[in-house]
């Protein structure tokens, strides 16, 4: 399965998101060890090694929605640790969240996925 679409300021439904991206991994690199130890152990053997379809492309898709989901994740926890900032310490370095969108705009744009 997917990861479901989610409306990402839904923060709950996200978070459920990164959750089961983790736990994708965790199962998908278990699968991975397994077919790494068959063929591992065929070609020890002399055995035709088996050929696992669509391994390779489940692998690359879960990394695409790793990186992505991994963007949201580090989005959020800098936002986060913004938004525990007390109004009166930081209303005089409103700079600082000046340079927090610039540096999401530049690492978006770096990453082919914002346009002004």
């Amino acid at each position: 399965n997917k990861p479901a679409k989610v409306a990402i300021q839904d923060k709950e439904a996200a978070k459920m998101t990164l959750l089961s991206m983790k736990e994708y991994r965790a199962e998908f690199s278990a699968l991975k060890s397994v077919a790494d130890a068959v063929t591992s152990d065929c070609n020890m053997f002399g055995v035709p090694v088996p050929i696992f379809p669509g391994l390779d492309q489940i692998d690359d898709e879960i990394a695409r929605y790793e990186e992505s989901w991994g963007y949201y994740d580090s989005f959020m926890t800098e936002l986060d640790k913004l938004s525990e900032e007390n109004w009166f310490s930081i209303r005089n370095k409103l700079y600082v969240y000046e340079e927090f969108i610039t540096g999401w705009t530049d690492k978006l744009k770096g990453k082919g996925t914002f346009s002004s």
